[in-house]
């Protein structure tokens, strides 16, 4: 629109031009320093539009020149405080524009550099007082360093909520305030510290675009798929108070401990409880805490340390729970710490003392006995020793003539299988030489037929010693295996779980040969998976699915679970197939299953192998080894 608010003017594109746009749908608009507007398209690159001659200048990606842009869909655009045009690709990473060059310099992600930029899909570019660039991106919040070229790159294990960061504002204090998939964080960047808002805390929705804003009065907007939200920095108050810490309860094998109860293991509330003893028997416990935070309480983080066992601390989320199995005996104490929805932790925690006694035979006392009753043994030994030397003589004087009567067998049996061996192979080699003498092609076939009995005579006597050695030895017994027929009887026997009916079950099955295996394990396996599947449901992924794949060969069975389901954490899983172990507070199960799985498979020598991603699902792969019908 012109200076007298009468006229507009339009720019579109039309492929007949060379001075119009490169595409009808630009993406994204910026000014730069000297009053031109920069244009990124979805495909097409990026157009500079001198606003005084009204010329169009395109720039796109040429695969021959390293110095073009290095991807044509823009995502983002941004003039820095040295009027240095930034652009962030989909897919291409950071591209740099160097006016006095008229070229781009790329920075792109490297796997095997990590100061490298962490992802190449790059959402929205900020700079903040002191000139740092930070850049949003698919896998991480990076900050570039402008001198060295290197990205140090902020994650999920850093503080975020989640690694996707869609877009980037700066505070007049030169806070960082990002949002994402999880939310909004505010980032200090001199502390490297992260302060994450939620739903809960009142945000629009927890899932965020990459549109924001700052406005002249230092309000910010970021946009969400459902509207958007808008606040002062100011107005965000940090909860300042200390969340004081407590443990709240006390389970020995599950079961919650009374005051006063018949084990006698608390005399007053847990809260006052300040040392418990308990029997090397007691070999499974767990300690309940909590933090009396109650703004927004679902944000309370713990972390929890047993010293004298634990090197470090074990930093659990939410999680209200620590478990303990088959601790030696000993003195231990418990220690647990918390934060409130803000992050400030209470680092004093508090602390708890858990003395384990030892079984009767790890006292002093016991051993001190135990070497006094060595000692006397000793004696006691020595003197019956003394005394049955003389027949300990006639017993080895007996024992040397049984032992020459098994050498004796033993050279027997040597003999005869070396003669019976001995004679066929005699035998077939006189009848050869014999028929090389004859030309008589009577005579010929009679010493064929000879030397035929031989070897059948030679092959009955190897025969007879390996059945012999068969008959020597425990034999194991297997029976074949119709798979398809052993996963209709598992489904079967999961009928009536909950959930059953809402999980697509796809069967692929290819057993052309015999297999040959112990059913009741195999059963074991089976239903142990499907019931997971079954339990772990995704209510996000829909339809949910469970795809069974079952290979046969004459060596093995390859059997593959692949479901839709809540997936199994990344931390979770080099535990998961632990004894008592639940990847989830909300799972319904023991922490059973998949323990005895794990010890199904290796009792059929086989192997299982796990892959999971939060969110996407879980496969289990399995390889048992084909028994061949051993009878």
């Amino acid at each position: 629109m012109s200076a007298d608010r009468k006229v507009f003017t339009h720019y579109r594109h039309d492929p007949s031009k060379l001075n119009s746009l490169s595409s009808a749908y630009p993406t994204f608009l910026c000014g730069d320093t000297n009053k031109g507007v920069w244009i990124g398209t979805n495909g097409s690159g990026i157009d500079l539009l001198d606003k005084a001659t009204n010329q169009i200048t395109h720039f796109r990606h040429n695969h021959s020149d390293s110095a073009s842009l290095n991807n044509n869909y823009i995502l983002c655009l941004f003039v820095d405080s040295r009027g240095t045009l930034w652009v962030g690709t989909a897919g291409g990473g950071l591209s740099k524009y160097e006016g006095k060059k008229n070229a781009f310099l790329q920075y792109t992600s490297k796997p095997t550099n990590p100061a490298s930029l962490s992802n190449d899909y790059v959402y929205s570019i900020r700079e903040n007082s002191k000139g740092n660039l930070w850049i949003a991106t698919g896998n991480g919040l990076n900050r570039f360093d402008s001198q060295s070229g290197r990205f140090r790159v902020y994650r999920q294990k850093d503080g975020l909520p989640g690694n996707t960061i869609n877009a980037i504002e700066v505070d007049k204090h030169g806070q960082l305030w990002v949002s994402s998939n999880h939310g909004i964080s505010k980032f200090d960047p001199e502390k490297g510290s992260f302060t994450n808002y939620s739903l809960a805390d009142g945000l629009v929705n927890n899932e965020f675009t990459s549109a924001s804003l700052k406005s002249r009065t230092g309000e910010l907007y970021f946009g969400s798929p459902n509207g958007f939200t808008v606040f002062h920095p100011d107005s965000i108050k940090n909860n300042p108070v200390i969340p004081p810490v407590y443990i709240t309860g006390f389970q020995v094998f599950n079961k919650e401990i009374a005051i006063g109860g018949k084990e006698g293991l608390l005399g007053e509330t847990i809260e006052q409880t300040k040392e418990i003893t308990l029997s090397y028997r007691q070999s499974v416990f767990s300690l309940e805490f909590a933090a009396l935070n109650y703004t927004s309480p679902e944000k309370n983080q713990y972390a929890y340390k047993m010293e004298n066992f634990d090197r470090d601390w074990n930093y659990v989320g939410n999680k209200r729970t620590a478990t303990y199995t088959n601790l030696d005996a000993g003195t231990y104490y418990f220690h647990v710490k918390a934060f409130n929805n803000d992050g400030l932790w209470n680092e004093q925690g508090t602390t708890i003392k858990i003395v384990i006694t030892p079984p009767i035979w790890q006292t002093w006392w016991f051993k001190l006995m135990l070497i006094a009753a060595m000692l006397v043994g000793a004696i006691a030994i020595y003197g019956w020793r003394m005394n049955a030397i003389e027949a300990e003589k006639n017993q080895l004087a007996q024992q040397n003539q049984t032992l020459e009567k098994i050498n004796s067998e033993l050279d027997s049996f040597v003999y005869r299988a070396s003669h019976d061996l001995k004679a066929p192979s005699t035998s077939i080699l006189g009848l050869i030489n014999v028929s090389k003498l004859t030309d008589d092609l009577d005579s010929k076939g009679q010493y064929l037929e000879l030397m035929e009995k031989s070897v059948q005579k030679l092959d009955t006597f190897i025969l007879s010693i390996i059945t012999y050695s068969k008959n020597s030895r425990v034999e194991s017994v297997a029976e074949p295996i119709d798979f398809r027929h052993l996963l209709e009887e598992s489904l079967e026997a999961l009928h009536y779980q909950e959930g059953f009916d809402q999980l697509e079950k796809q069967v692929d099955i290819h057993q052309l040969l015999p297999f040959y295996g112990d059913k009741f394990r195999l059963t074991i396996i089976f239903t142990n998976i499907l019931s997971n599947a079954i339990k772990y449901r995704s209510a996000l992924n829909s339809p949910n699915w469970i795809r069974i794949y079952i290979q046969v060969d004459a060596h093995k069975a390859v059997i593959e679970f692949e479901d839709n389901g809540r997936g199994i954490a990344q931390d979770s899983q080099p535990k998961i197939f632990d004894m008592f172990y639940r990847a989830t507070d909300q799972g319904a199960g023991s922490g059973l299953g998949l323990y005895i799985v794990k010890e199904t498979i290796s009792r059929l020598k086989g192997k299982i192998e796990l892959r999971s991603q939060l969110g996407i699902g879980t496969s289990f792969y399995i390889e048992l080894p084909n028994e061949k019908g051993k009878n």
